[in-house]
């Protein structure tokens, strides 16, 4: 099983995508920004960063030819899943505030594992 085929190639051919990681930046210090304005949320948003570092270390010391197939995208997509699923608790529960925190967070952990997934993509083509 393969579950790099859920994250398409042909991000690649999206004109500067591999700058995408400059645009997480904002998003994440908007999350660290929250969980010192927003106590409510303060436990899922601290476990969305300690989520994202592993997803971000795992994926670094895993970089080469034998990346993995499963637990690599696997951890990308608990990181982009996470927070949507939080986001969804939050529409349901009617909650303005934390729909915006989280709606923010997601925006953060989808272009975090996009980003990872284009330059291994862009590492893996050249």
């Amino acid at each position: 099983m393969n579950l790099w085929i859920l994250f398409p190639k042909s991000l690649l051919q999206i004109e500067g995508i591999l700058y995408l990681p400059i645009f997480v930046i904002p998003f994440y210090v908007y999350v660290l920004y929250a969980i010192v304005k927003h106590p409510e949320n303060r436990t899922g948003l601290i476990i969305f960063l300690v989520l994202t570092l592993t997803a971000s270390t795992t994926m670094f010391l895993l970089l080469g030819p034998r990346i993995g197939t499963i637990f690599p995208p696997l951890i990308l997509l608990s990181v982009m899943l996470m927070p949507l699923g939080m986001l969804t608790l939050k529409i349901w529960q009617k909650d303005i505030t934390s729909i915006w925190v989280w709606g923010l967070t997601s925006v953060a952990g989808c272009l975090h594992s996009l980003s990872w997934a284009v330059w291994l993509f862009a590492l893996a083509g050249s």
